[in-house]
């Protein structure tokens, strides 16, 4: 954690601050381990490893989405040994980890491997990528970020950068924190988050916010904490058709996945202070090629065809709009969903 962020910050417990910093100084010129104590409340929040804990008291969905996290999240290799996410992991398979999320070619990648969905979705985040028109300076905030190769990609831009996560996930960012490249990590609930209103020009998410049990709660945290005319960007959310009723889907390690229309995000993001909500359906043809090859797919007629025409971007287009009642009706799939404040 730098000094700089704490202009930002804010009491998740009682709304006040600022923090007073009680820090050892160590690696990338961060404060990387001590407390940040609220002058307010005085409740203390512990600094480990340069990320700040923001959360002690945590939902009972986030504890039970903590413990799957830890359960289910592993490396495992071709022989079968597995490895949990923990510091000794990370640093034996940096190269992979660094490599996220198109991968490199190896057997983790492909189908089986534990990365596999990671090089199987890559190409929807790096083909929209460029036309969100980042630009230096930009305060950006990325939800449920994960192993943080997407803040990472943000901060590659020149971007002020902050990602959120109620994982231990977050520490691989070490990895990537060295050249100059930096961001800060915060364990964080998305519905308490503690920074202050109109901090940031741009919120991402990537399969985020379908872990929210309150789309108006979570919108309206959203809302608060980005400034005017600032950003959302949501991609590789889950849905259900119009023929499904939203429904919870907790899965045999616990997490908490709830699955809505998207009349009902729609509904939502404008509820809560979001205007210029756009929804659109990416290419389920690249989704076809992508998948195909990630899982060493043969050279099929289909796979041959799919690619032809992609390599021709009206049709591909146009087959997209399609098919569009197609996907509402029946579950959408790979949907990038936009809004302004």
């Amino acid at each position: 954690m730098r000094r700089n962020i704490i202009k930002i910050l804010k009491c998740p417990l009682c709304g006040g601050g600022p923090f007073n910093i009680e820090a050892i100084t160590g690696l990338y010129d961060e404060y990387r381990d001590g407390t940040l104590l609220c002058a307010t409340c005085k409740k203390p929040f512990p600094l480990k490893e340069g990320i700040v804990d923001f959360l002690p008291e945590p939902s009972p969905e986030i504890v039970k989405e903590q413990k799957a996290s830890s359960q289910e999240a592993r490396v495992k290799t071709a022989k079968g040994d597995e490895f949990f996410i923990n510091p000794e992991t990370i640093k034996k398979f940096s190269k992979l980890f660094m490599s996220l999320p198109k991968g490199d070619g190896s057997y983790f990648f492909k189908a089986g491997g534990s990365f596999q969905n990671f090089a199987e979705g890559a190409h929807r985040f790096f083909g929209l990528f460029d036309s969100w028109e980042i630009k230096p300076g930009m305060r950006v905030l990325e939800l449920g970020a994960g192993f943080c190769w997407a803040s990472r990609e943000f901060a590659k831009k020149g971007c002020d950068v902050v990602a959120v996560d109620i994982t231990d996930y977050l520490k691989v960012a070490d990895i990537y924190l060295k050249d100059g490249l930096y961001f800060e990590r915060i364990y964080a609930d998305m519905d308490k988050l503690p920074f202050e209103n109109d901090s940031f020009d741009i919120i991402f998410a990537a399969a985020t916010i379908h872990h929210s049990s309150d789309l108006d709660k979570t919108f309206k945290e959203l809302n608060r904490v980005l400034k005017k005319d600032g950003r959302m960007i949501l991609l590789n959310e889950c849905f259900v058709g119009v023929f499904e009723k939203p429904q919870q889907h907790p899965d045999d390690f616990g997490y908490n996945d709830h699955y809505y229309p998207i009349w009902q995000w729609q509904k939502a993001i404008k509820k809560n202070g979001f205007s210029k909500i756009k929804v659109t359906f990416l290419s389920f043809l690249k989704d076809y090629v992508a998948r195909k090859e990630a899982r060493g797919g043969k050279a099929s007629f289909k796979l041959r065809l799919a690619k032809t025409i992609i390599r021709v971007p009206a049709i591909d287009k146009l087959l997209s709009i399609i098919l569009i009642p197609h996907r509402i009706l029946f579950r959408p799939r790979s949907v990038l969903i936009e809004a302004t404040k």
